[in-house]
């Protein structure tokens, strides 16, 4: 049996995998870029310049929380980050802010992931930098998706 959190983790691929500018994330309303095109889980290497822009999901790290030993129900907070490369070659960031901009959206469709979830919390969007803030041609975005299980039943 897939544990809850692959599921999840299925979910969130195949939903950032729908951003593309052919693609609505409402009626009449498409996403901004074609992110989508290249989604890669636990990427250790970079992108290749005709792989842009893509994606690098990884789901880090998952807290458990035991609200009562007896409720019989484990709250479970999955940290889900997204890194968005971009080949851009305007250094005002615009494309990686249209990009920030379609992985909300994409999660704001069903933030339930298909009612597996309780809900999903933006932890945190931001462009990244250098050490000396300097633009990187890169975004990330932090999720937690938060659902519930039995005890030791992933």
């Amino acid at each position: 049996m897939t544990s809850r959190r692959q599921q999840i983790v299925d979910e969130v691929k195949e939903r950032l995998a729908l951003i593309t500018t052919a693609n609505e994330y409402a009626p009449g309303h498409n996403f901004e870029t074609d992110l989508g095109l290249s989604l890669s889980e636990w990427r250790t290497e970079a992108f290749a310049e005709e792989e842009l822009p893509g994606i690098n999901l990884r789901d880090e790290s998952e807290s458990v929380t035991y609200k009562d030993k007896h409720s019989g129900s484990v709250m479970r907070q999955l940290n889900v980050v997204a890194d968005l490369v971009f080949k851009e070659t305007d250094v005002s960031a615009t494309l990686a802010r249209k990009g920030l901009a379609d992985v909300e959206r994409a999660v704001a469709v069903d933030p339930t992931w298909g009612g597996r979830a309780r809900l999903t919390i933006m932890r945190e969007s931001r462009l990244m930098t250098d050490d000396k803030g300097n633009w990187l041609g890169g975004a990330r975005v932090a999720l937690t998706v938060e659902y519930f299980t039995r005890p030791w039943e992933p």
